[in-house]
């Protein structure tokens, strides 16, 4: 979903529905979880991308400075 769309901050909710889809009793920390170990993947490639997240909005894939 971040690299179809890599620029507006993606909500956590955009990824709980089109992942665990509309009726799933997931909770917000599991995406938390499966983007960190994003976040982990990507350090440990020294990728030129990272997933940053904004407090309250959700996650943006932007570009290494």
């Amino acid at each position: 979903m971040l690299l179809c769309s890599p620029g507006p901050i993606l909500p956590e909710a955009r990824f709980l529905e089109r992942i665990w889809g509309q009726d799933g009793d997931t909770e917000s920390s599991v995406v938390f979880v499966y983007i960190s170990y994003l976040q982990k993947k990507l350090g440990a490639l020294h990728a030129d991308i990272r997933i940053r997240a904004v407090r309250g909005e959700g996650y943006v894939l932007e570009a290494v400075e």
